[in-house]
């Protein structure tokens, strides 16, 4: 899962947080910024499959810019 974002307080407890009553587990997390208050990047990999529906949970989180998800191979 990738969300673009705004870099703001909050975001990523939001997004964790909709995982997490998914009952989804974060196998690993990586969180990039270009500056303070900048635009922001969340690369999460998940132990289960990302949906569409969860994708479009994620794109209503305050600050969210944008969010894409690769298919496991």
């Amino acid at each position: 899962l990738i969300v673009y974002h705004r870099d703001t307080p909050g975001v990523i407890a939001a997004v964790t947080s909709i995982l997490a009553r998914r009952n989804m587990n974060i196998a690993q997390m990586k969180v990039h910024r270009s500056h303070r208050g900048g635009r922001s990047v969340i690369i999460l990999e998940t132990d289960e499959e990302i949906t569409e529906d969860l994708c479009e949970e994620v794109r209503a989180v305050a600050n969210v810019t944008g969010v894409t998800f690769l298919h496991a191979v």
